[in-house]
């Protein structure tokens, strides 16, 4: 029995990716800020250029 059913993972199994996909989460942040800098470029360039 020491095979994994995929429909019933183990809770460390799922603690374990959880953990991993918190961790992950942080370099989300700064390409959020990267985005938000790269549309405030575009947004200010439209209005000097196209207005």
């Amino acid at each position: 029995m020491s095979d994994v059913d995929p429909r019933h993972p183990s809770a460390e199994l799922i603690q374990r990716e959880l953990d991993r996909d918190r961790k992950h989460e942080w370099v989300l942040v700064p390409k959020a800020f990267i985005a938000l800098a790269v549309v405030a470029v575009l947004v200010v360039i439209r209005q000097l250029f196209f207005v």
